[in-house]
């Protein structure tokens, strides 16, 4: 049975220390402490993209993935919706549990990429919401400066990254030098799989 509490405060119920508590959900009740995993649902189309794309780049060798600069944005809230980081979620096997969250919040919107090598970033978007026009801006002027010319640029399939100017933009400036959602076979070096975060580092 689920049971939702933290163990700070089942310890200020129970009269026990922490990690006492902690113990006895171990030791007694042989559970163990999960981590809170935000995964993308696929669609069933998704799965073949996605062994597409890992095969592409395994057959292109080692070197080339070590040529990748991966990039992605991420929100972050600032209405204490749940961390990731620091929630546990103790039971016999890994569960699979849905947590509610406030929509339309203050948010906070963070560009980050790194290669094997460098991290660049991070780039504090003004906006509340990312558009076409910011991240191509940002691209222009912030990011894309700071990059080698011998790399190959991934983004994956967010709208803003989808506009028609930001791709004439990367196929003026990287001829098949970078990965993303793609209109055709002219464009993006390789197609980045919908709905697949878990693949990029970032």
């Amino acid at each position: 049975e689920e049971h939702f509490t933290s163990v700070r405060r089942l310890s200020s119920a129970t009269g026990y220390s922490k990690s006492c508590v902690q113990r006895l959900l171990s030791k007694e009740l042989r559970l163990k402490p999960y981590r809170l995993q935000m995964l993308q649902r696929l669609k069933e189309s998704d799965y073949e993209k996605r062994v597409t794309f890992a095969r592409a780049v395994l057959q292109r060798g080692e070197q080339f993935s070590k040529t990748i600069v991966f990039s992605d944005e991420s929100s972050f809230y600032l209405n204490g919706k749940v961390s990731t980081h620091n929630v546990r979620i103790w039971g016999s096997e890994r569960p699979s549990i849905f947590v509610e969250h406030e929509r339309n919040c203050p948010k906070v919107n963070v560009f980050c990429a790194m290669s094997t090598s460098q991290i660049f970033g991070p780039y504090f978007f003004n906006e509340d919401t990312i558009k076409s026009d910011e991240y191509l801006d940002m691209l222009k002027h912030w990011c894309l400066p700071q990059l080698p010319d011998d790399i190959i640029f991934m983004q994956d399939g967010a709208p803003p990254h989808w506009a028609l100017d930001v791709r004439a933009y990367l196929n003026a400036h990287f001829p098949q030098q970078w990965i993303g959602r793609a209109a055709d076979s002219d464009d993006a070096l390789i197609r980045w799989p919908p709905r697949s975060p878990d693949l990029t580092p970032c």
